[in-house]
């Protein structure tokens, strides 16, 4: 609903969109194939082990990072007085 709403000027908005669904499609159909999502990449310190994720799920935060960022700067844009 929200891509579909979202102006074409927003292109960063677009792309994030994207980015989500595509994770949110490569962890169903992890889900769907295998009966869970697989985990394959491992941050790893000499001390701690953490954020065990996929790809989907880096596309899906990416994806929400670009989004916010761009309703930022484009509400940043908006409240820029125009030169008329």
């Amino acid at each position: 609903y929200l891509a579909a709403r979202t102006p074409p000027s927003h292109v960063l908005t677009r792309i994030g969109f994207a980015l989500i669904v595509g994770g949110a499609l490569g962890n169903l159909f992890d889900r769907a194939t295998y009966g869970h999502v697989i985990d394959y990449i491992l941050f790893h310190t000499p001390v701690w082990s953490f954020a065990i994720f996929n790809l989907a799920d880096a596309f899906i935060a990416v994806g929400a990072v670009v989004v916010v960022f761009d309703e930022l700067i484009g509400w940043r844009r908006e409240a820029k007085p125009s030169s008329d």
